[in-house]
């Protein structure tokens, strides 16, 4: 999903992700979460992570910064909460 040039990848599993997600999100999952996922990725474009409610997008945000991304963001409100903003 992209708007304004951010891509939004789906930290929930995939159960979840079938039932609803974002129109254009990217799913990358949690517990079964791996780097191949998002290797294509320009590691310097705005990436915004979404969960639930927030602890996943996280975690998955430390693991992007980790391996190099620079411009990754969080959904502070989760998907759940029907808003959507960003912190760095």
């Amino acid at each position: 999903m992209m708007y304004c040039g951010k891509l939004f990848l789906d930290a929930r599993e995939r159960k979840e992700f079938e039932v609803s997600h974002l129109p254009g999100a990217h799913f990358i999952g949690y517990d079964d979460f791996d780097l191949s996922r998002v290797e294509k990725l320009d590691k310097g474009r705005e990436v915004i992570v979404y969960c639930s409610v927030g602890y996943r997008s996280e975690k998955i945000t430390e693991k992007l910064l980790a391996a190099g991304f620079t411009n990754v963001k969080i959904c502070t409100e989760g998907y759940l909460s029907g808003k959507i903003g960003v912190t760095a």
